[in-house]
Formats: structure tokens, sequence, C-alpha cells
């Protein structure tokens, strides 16, 4: 936009100045108006283009079917768990240890041990019953 501004060699600094004023003002407006013509024009090509784009439709998943009965994957085996620790680690195993023969060996009878009754006929190696 060219504005063209003539000024009367009689014409006050006072009146130029209020003149470029007005038109500053004029500039601004016109400014702010053309900004709400862009963004009302961008909100209509976008509806339109709404309107002209396909529709899409999102696809549910479907279901895995099952097998009819002999015709799916065969069961697998049994999993046997492994020895642990596995044979190649940890210690080897020892044999058993068995006792050399040899005479028996039996305790040797000692005097009889008789409780003695303790507090009210009680035996002293038996705690209280309640």
């Amino acid at each position: 936009m060219v504005v063209t501004l003539s000024l009367s060699v009689g014409c006050s600094s006072r009146t130029a100045r209020a003149r470029i004023d007005e038109l500053d003002r004029l500039a601004a407006q016109r400014e702010e108006y053309m900004q709400q013509v862009v963004e009302t024009t961008q909100q209509r090509i976008e509806r339109r283009r709404l309107e002209v784009q396909p529709t899409t439709i999102a696809e549910t998943p479907r279901e895995p079917e099952t097998p009819a009965p002999g015709e799916g994957n065969p069961p697998e085996p049994a999993r046997i768990p492994e020895q642990y620790p596995p044979p190649d680690e940890g210690s080897p195993p020892q044999p058993a240890v068995i006792p050399e023969p040899g005479p028996a060996v039996i305790p040797e009878p000692g005097p009889a041990v008789i409780p003695e009754p303790g507090p009210q006929g009680r035996d002293v190696r038996r705690p209280a019953e309640p």
C-alpha cells in the first residue's frame, strides 16, 4: 500500500504530524483487518478440505480362529527339569560313609537316675502343667 503525502508549503509541522499519526492508525487498523481475513480464510479452507477428504474407517482386529480338533499344533512333550547343580559344575559326588565292621558299641550300664519329687510332688524334669 503506497500512501502519498502531499504537504502544502504553508502547512504547519503540527498538522503534518497529526496527519502522519492518523495514517499510522489507519494502517494498523487495516493490518488487523487483514489478519482476521487470513484466519477466517484458513478456517474455511480447512473445513472444505475435510468435506472432500475420503472417510477412513479403522479396521477392527479379527479374533484368531480356533483350529478344528486334531488339526492344531501337537502338544509339546513334558519338560524334565535339569539336575541341580549340573554334573559339570559344583563339587563331585562323594562316596557314602560306611562305618567299618567291628564290635558293636554297647553303652555300659551306670547308676540308675531316679527323679526326686519337687514341690507339690511334681517331677522336676518336666515343666508344670497349667
